[in-house]
């Protein structure tokens, strides 16, 4: 049985309004209630909003980019590694979405050549046994570059 707040009345669980007073009985989570706002500002078009989702979007990006940085940086690749994190410092320094897809597209070309390093590798090319391993960053580097452009792009 659900209480109505308003008036005290007793009404079925399956109940949406108080039976004696017509109150609205469902209960709103803290979902909903978020969901709301965010709803009622993107109808409102209130000013800053949109500009603190990109920022803070951007900010997400750069994280995963410094992270993945720091992955590539220790297990792989000094070079790539070191070049995703100065690109995360710049990200989150300058706050661009611009640069960010440009970095990606960038980002794209050289998970490009990682792929063919790798491939040439296992092919017999070079006297290395990390070919299988620069494929497996490639594919990862490829992912995650388009995420960023398809992230990116969103908000333009």
């Amino acid at each position: 049985m659900k209480t109505c707040e308003k008036c005290g009345a007793k009404n079925e669980n399956t109940s949406k309004y108080c039976l004696e007073c017509g109150a609205n009985i469902v209960k709103v989570t803290w979902a909903d209630k978020i969901e709301n706002e965010l709803w009622l500002n993107k109808a409102n078009n209130q000013s800053g909003s949109s500009e603190d989702l990109k920022e803070k979007h951007i900010r997400s990006i750069a994280a995963w980019l410094g992270l993945w940085g720091i992955i590539n940086l220790i297990f792989l690749s000094p070079i790539g590694g070191g070049i995703l994190i100065f690109f995360a410092v710049l990200a989150f320094a300058f706050k661009s979405l611009k640069a960010l897809y440009a970095f990606s597209i960038v980002w794209l070309l050289i998970a490009s050549l990682q792929l063919i390093f790798g491939a040439l590798i296992m092919q017999g090319y070079f006297l290395n046994n990390d070919g299988p391993a620069y494929i497996f960053v490639a594919i990862i580097n490829f992912a995650f570059g388009l995420w960023i452009i398809y992230k990116t792009r969103k908000f333009e």
